[in-house]
């Protein structure tokens, strides 16, 4: 078992673990590091497949990491019966030494045509972690923030965890706030604590953003503590019940054809607008000559979405136009207009509109050709009998 499992380390690498047949659980166990110390690392697999013909699973199970080695598994290769959870034992025996940080090791159960035979489609992993504590003061720390509507209240969580040795007698947390310019509009600070070694602490600091507009912000934390400094940070989003029309794009259309108006649109808001649609007004010298409804969508929220509206310019003149676009949501809208062309058909499109028409004359003008010299020559033919004759 030991020495299979480096051996398919590489192939687990190669393995989705999107699971499509196969479930494990639990997904993940952590421990911290002691010396010689004996890990229960039991787990469960599923054969997600339904009952019936072939639904029985051949799953091959190996270890993976830097101490996969340490990892003993009851069974290495299985057959899964359908809808059904089978246990499985598993034991892990930590060394006496380990450098400081995360290892991250794990069970892997992949799919196999046959006995032996991975099959590097589908597999599932149980996350086994062993965290080591670094020497003297270490500290780590996350900023998670939510998408907010437009004018509310910033809730900034910092998580710090305390990963050395020894506690931490003085901490001070700041949130820097930016706009998508990086120009600094706002600081929020926490007040003093401790952090005790293996401890974390989550620390909540408020921001009003009434005033700032929509859009997108970074927020970057400062972590003071004892003689050290760490920073990270994150980003977020300023909503309004809105969806914005970043573009529309068109070239100059020529008269005959179909023009395509391509309408980019994203939304404001965090949460799916329902039934998005654009309106495309078509305007020559300020009358509206026809409008077109492109096909309505759903958009998630934040995301950035494209609206297709087709227009036949076949009576149109040849000139200068404007195109009104009205993206209509949920009893909203928002507009933007611009300029376009209808031009002339080129020479070179004139002959392509007409190429089926100049092929039937040419083919015409051939065949007469054609039927010209072969009645010269009959009559050639015909004079020279006449002279022997």
């Amino acid at each position: 078992m030991k020495k299979r499992g480096a051996l398919f380390l590489f192939i687990f690498i190669i393995i989705s673990i999107n699971v499509y047949a196969v479930g494990i659980t639990p997904s993940r166990i952590e421990y911290a590091f002691e010396p010689n110390l004996e890990i229960d690392c039991g787990f469960s697999l599923l054969n997600n497949i339904k009952q019936g013909p072939g639904s029985d699973l051949n799953v091959f199970v190996f270890a993976v990491g830097d101490l996969n080695e340490s990892i003993e598994i009851e069974e290495e290769e299985v057959v899964l019966p359908p809808n059904q959870w089978v246990p499985f034992n598993c034991t892990m025996t930590l060394p006496s030494e380990l450098g400081p940080g995360l290892h991250d090791n794990g069970v892997v159960a992949s799919e196999t045509l046959a006995e032996g035979m991975v099959m590097a489609l589908a597999g599932v992993r149980m996350q086994i972690w062993i965290r080591v504590p670094y020497p003297g003061k270490y500290l780590e720390g996350t900023l998670n923030i939510d998408n907010i509507e437009l004018n509310k209240e910033v809730n900034f969580n910092v998580n710090l965890i305390s990963r050395g040795t020894e506690n931490i007698d003085d901490v001070k947390v700041y949130v820097d706030i930016f706009d998508i310019f990086e120009n600094k509009i706002a600081t929020v600070e926490s007040e003093n604590f401790g952090i005790n070694a293996g401890e974390s602490k989550d620390v909540n600091l408020k921001w009003n953003s009434q005033g700032n507009g929509a859009g997108i912000y970074n927020a970057r934390a400062r972590v003071y503590y004892d003689e050290g400094l760490l920073e990270f940070g994150n980003g977020f989003r300023i909503g309004d019940f809105y969806i914005e029309i970043l573009n529309v794009s068109v070239e100059n259309i020529k008269k005959n054809t179909i023009g395509k108006f391509d309408i980019y649109i994203q939304s404001m808001w965090n949460s799916e607008i329902e039934d998005v649609y654009a309106t495309l007004e078509i305007l020559y010298n300020d009358k509206k000559l026809s409008t077109i409804n492109t096909e309505s969508i759903n958009i998630e929220s934040w995301d950035k979405e494209t609206l297709v509206a087709y227009w036949d310019s076949k009576y149109a003149e040849i000139g200068d136009y404007k195109a009104k676009v009205i993206v209509n949501y949920e009893g909203k809208s928002s507009e933007k207009t611009i300029d376009f062309k209808v031009v002339e058909l080129t020479i070179l499109d004139k002959l392509k509109e007409n190429l089926v028409y100049i092929i039937v004359i040419v083919v015409l003008i051939l065949l007469i050709l054609i039927n010209i010299i072969i009645t010269l020559r009959r009559k050639g033919k015909d004079e020279k009998e006449e002279k022997k004759k």
